[in-house]
């Protein structure tokens, strides 16, 4: 999910991607532009949030009883058109990432915030390890 960070008040969510992993390719070595929507689930509302380039990979392990342990790496590279959130037009963009159904403060990852930019670059390596595909 990617956020807007105040100072002053409660952070604005801005959007979020959803990449279940029995439909992703691992293997691809490219980065992906995902475009960013609303949590609710079903149709992409009319508002544009932006894109979030990820590039997502699993390293395997070895396998058990027919499923696939590894290391889910994810590298957060950057997002293009975020929705201003100030008056200046700007946005203070940060992400962060969970591996679901895991929500715990041990399963969250966070990027930086960078300030006054709508199209920030973040170039962040977050790890999972003893993932179970």
């Amino acid at each position: 999910s990617v956020w807007d960070w105040d100072r002053f008040g409660r952070n604005q969510f801005l959007g979020e991607v959803r990449l279940p992993l029995s439909s992703a390719d691992l293997d691809d070595k490219e980065d992906h532009w995902l475009t960013l929507q609303d949590r609710e689930e079903g149709p992409e509302d009319a508002f544009y949030r932006g894109q979030l380039l990820l590039g997502v990979m699993f390293q395997r392990l070895d396998t058990k009883k027919g499923k696939q342990r590894g290391t889910l790496n994810i590298l957060v590279k950057q997002a293009r058109e975020l929705p201003s959130t100030d008056s200046k037009g700007l946005a203070d963009g940060f992400v962060k990432c969970y591996l679901l159904p895991d929500k715990s403060s041990g399963g969250k990852r966070k990027t930086e915030v960078v300030k006054n930019d709508p199209n920030p670059v973040w170039d962040a390596r977050f790890s999972y390890e003893k993932v179970l595909l």
